[in-house]
């Protein structure tokens, strides 16, 4: 049985971060998680300080001091009197997030995408996009936009973008299990890149009822398996646009995909994930 127990907020003190405050409360007062704040800092090498061993070291003291009384100041302004853990590593940030939560069996990171900006809102922070590369538990992304974050809001609907092949099961199992936490709506789409679903072409119409019917018939054994009685809608085209625009019209509160061990290891979804959390008009749970 699926469970969040424990939560990893990595605290870089920016304005994204603070937006996403609001989302992790929520979320661990839901599951009554223990929530821990990660700051990773960046110790300069020896060699980088012109005075030697005793200036590093003074250096060292200096960063972790006032990391300290920060992170304390961050706790206290966004989570009050909310109990929370606070954790300072040393290194470089997407890696002490991934190896602490790995070492510690977190059970899902939160984390904004860092974008804002004209052009850097079609680009995911590189903390973020390493940590969805290499965590192994499943990792909560924010809307990936420059403007403020609105506050969070009741979770009736859950999409589950879903790739071909049994990784789909375990995949379904998660969702069904997360939507029935908040009593809410689970719906299921899988994208068939190959087929136009809008052409009237006699032979596009052959493949696509043909490749719809395969589809059709393998989601059928797959969602008996999972032991989720749902039908998954089918659509054609490119991957994400098809899945952004399901999760638009079924006016989606949180978009859940594969990535990592739950995925093949050239699953279409895991290599469109960074585009769809990119463009979603919702959370993303990368699992």
């Amino acid at each position: 049985m699926p469970a969040i127990q424990s939560i990893l907020f990595p605290v870089d003190f920016s304005l994204h971060c603070r937006g996403v405050a609001p989302f992790v409360k929520a979320m661990s007062s839901h599951f009554d998680a223990q929530v821990t704040l990660l700051h990773g800092i960046a110790i300069p090498p020896e060699y980088y300080v012109s005075y030697g061993v005793n200036v590093s070291a003074a250096l060292r003291t200096e960063l972790r001091n006032s990391t300290t009384a920060s992170l304390q100041a961050f706790a206290t302004q966004e989570f009050g009197s909310t109990a929370v853990q606070k954790v300072i590593e040393e290194g470089d940030a997407a890696e002490v997030i991934a190896k602490y939560a790995a070492k510690e069996k977190v059970d899902l990171i939160m984390m904004p995408t860092h974008g804002f900006g004209p052009l850097r809102r079609f680009l995911l922070g590189s903390v973020t996009a390493k940590v969805l590369h290499d965590a192994q538990c499943p990792v909560w992304t924010s809307v990936h936009t420059d403007a403020p974050f609105g506050p969070p809001r009741e979770c009736r609907t859950v999409l589950c973008a879903l790739d071909s092949g049994e990784s789909s099961v375990p995949l379904m199992q998660w969702a069904a299990w997360l939507a029935c936490t908040y009593q809410a709506a689970l719906k299921l789409v899988h994208v068939i890149p190959a087929v136009n679903e809008t052409s009237m072409i006699p032979g596009e119409r052959d493949v696509r009822r043909y490749l719809f019917g395969q589809a059709r018939e393998e989601f059928e054994n797959h969602t008996k398996t999972a032991g989720v009685h749902l039908q998954v809608r089918l659509r054609g085209g490119e991957i994400t646009p098809g899945i952004v625009d399901t999760a638009i019209e079924e006016k989606a509160d949180l978009l859940i995909v594969g990535r990592g061990r739950v995925q093949r290891a050239l699953g279409g979804l895991r290599s469109h994930s960074l585009d769809i959390i990119r463009e979603a008009p919702c959370p993303v749970i990368s699992v």
